[in-house]
């Protein structure tokens, strides 16, 4: 993770945007930088949770994302707009337009 905070500008110099700030189960947020973003999810509860993914009103419409560090123990599948989460897990991806 330290490495990834060294090598990543936006995690060093990016805006920070809170995400789905009314789920209580996971902390999401955006932390962008210039034409790219790095993604942090983070399911603090004991359950499995679907967790809304909608990047378009940060400019990042047609978004490519690329997973830097997760700790999911089985594939992540795509599921229209929700990333599924095991619990207490952690996803953190670079966004790139």
């Amino acid at each position: 993770m330290l490495a990834l905070r060294h090598k990543e500008p936006a995690l060093l110099e990016g805006d920070y945007v809170a995400l789905n700030e009314s789920d209580p189960n996971v902390l999401s947020y955006v932390r962008r930088y210039k034409d790219e973003a790095i993604l942090v999810m983070l399911n603090m509860s004991r359950t499995d949770q679907q967790v809304r993914l909608e990047l378009s009103s940060l400019g990042f419409a047609m978004a490519r994302v690329s997973v830097l560090l997760t700790s999911f123990r089985k594939p992540l599948p795509p599921a229209n707009g929700f990333v599924p989460m095991e619990p207490y897990s952690a996803f953190i991806a670079k966004i790139t337009k």
